[in-house]
């Protein structure tokens, strides 16, 4: 419970308190799809389920939407992780973390359409949110490697196979 406020918070304050390119790091989707990475384990889905909703008390779009987005997003890459991409090493690290992060951002875009159709929200689809997207895609991307190449090293040193020969 107190991981979960931890990240919920460091999120928070990523998006709300830092400039531009570091408020573009979306660290729960990060810590999330890391654990996804690592762990392997579907109970991760779990744990993404009140984390999103936590974050959509502060979100202006309609509630779900968001959480919908993630939850399908990373259901799509725990579904490729242990279909396509079963080699995890540091550069299916970065595809997936740019092929979830875009998936996750259309998926979202698509919802707000559909809402916007719905008359529930005012909202148009423009074509000059692709740049933002691509380079949110690159930075989240980025960041989850470095993250997965850092505990990668970090649990190799620690682990009993290697110490104790």
């Amino acid at each position: 419970m107190v991981g979960i406020f931890l990240i919920f918070f460091v999120h928070t304050l990523l998006i709300y308190l830092l400039p531009y390119p570091v408020n573009r790091l979306n660290f729960l989707f990060i810590i999330l799809l890391w654990l996804i990475i690592y762990k392997n384990d579907p109970l991760i889905l779990w744990v993404a389920l009140p984390l999103s909703f936590s974050t959509e008390l502060f979100s202006s779009a309609p509630f779900g939407l968001s959480t919908a987005a993630l939850l399908f997003s990373l259901f799509l890459e725990h579904w490729l992780l242990l279909n396509i991409f079963t080699n995890h090493s540091w550069y299916i690290a970065l595809l997936c973390g740019f092929t979830a992060l875009l998936s996750y951002r259309i998926l979202f875009l698509i919802f707000m359409s559909g809402a916007a159709l719905l008359k529930i929200t005012d909202y148009s689809l423009q074509w000059s949110i692709l740049p933002d997207l691509l380079m949110e895609g690159a930075i989240n991307a980025c960041a989850l490697t470095a993250l997965y190449l850092a505990s990668r090293s970090f649990s190799k040193r620690l682990n009993p196979r290697y110490i104790g020969l």
